[in-house]
């Protein structure tokens, strides 16, 4: 069997690889034919390092587990998708083994920085929503991101809009990006132009209530001036808060 599910077995600490499998019932199995492991929903804090090489494996989840960090990869090394929404992680680690991945899903977790991704050239898809990034350490991520399309950094607590920029300036075709529910107080979002086609934007994070010139602003003025500055930037947008825009 290719693909290895084992969700809600109340799986607990240290458990490897092949147990997972052991647990999910598909025994025997050849290490060499499983593309995507399933471990969801368990009490998983750490995965043990094994000898084995799973040379095919694509897709790694284990959402909703207890895990405290990225484990360690080196068994998956063609590892194009990893989910680990919904753990204790803080730091984003060990991700320099799986140069392949292309889809990092790690919501809803307590990482305070976004670093640490170099060597991600294919990575397409960065989810980091509902974490508790308040920066960016731009020494530890590389000069771009050439093909990423999906950032969604929602519901966090970023407060610098130029950080924003500065990153958003490090992804050229990004299609979809989320910000909405940071505590955003610059003033400007974007200045240039990007390929975005869905841009998600919380009502009140964008202009400082502080801002003496939008004082008498009421928050419907507010969203019309910041929804018009959007599209003059983002040329290409076709959604706004999730909502068409009207050609």
């Amino acid at each position: 069997m290719n693909i290895i599910t084992a969700n809600k077995k109340k799986l607990q600490n240290g458990v490897s690889i092949d147990e997972l499998i052991v647990h999910s019932g598909c025994v025997p199995f050849d290490h060499l034919l499983v593309t995507e492991i399933h471990a969801c929903f368990n009490f998983i804090s750490s995965i043990t390092p094994i000898s084995l090489i799973f040379s095919k494996l694509t897709v790694l989840s284990l959402i909703c587990n207890s895990l405290s960090e990225i484990p360690k990869l080196e068994f998956s090394p063609n590892l194009i998708e990893l989910n680990l929404n919904n753990n204790n992680i803080c730091e984003l680690i060990n991700l320099d083994k799986i140069p392949h991945l292309q889809i990092l899903s790690l919501s809803s977790n307590r990482i305070e920085v976004v670093e640490n991704i170099s060597g991600l050239d294919s990575l397409q898809k960065l989810i980091l929503s509902n974490n508790r990034i308040s920066t960016i350490n731009f020494s530890t991520l590389p000069e771009s991101f050439p093909n990423l399309l999906h950032l969604g950094l929602l519901d966090n607590k970023l407060h610098s809009l130029l950080q924003v920029k500065r990153l958003l300036e490090m992804i050229p075709d990004l299609q979809k990006f989320s910000i909405g529910l940071n505590p955003l107080t610059d003033r400007n979002l974007i200045n240039t132009p990007y390929l975005l086609t869905n841009l998600r934007i919380n009502r009140s994070t964008i202009f400082s209530p502080q801002n003496p010139e939008n004082e008498d602003m009421s928050v419907n003025e507010r969203m019309v001036r910041i929804r018009q500055q959007i599209l003059n930037i983002c040329t290409k947008l076709k959604y706004l808060d999730l909502y068409p825009i009207s050609s």
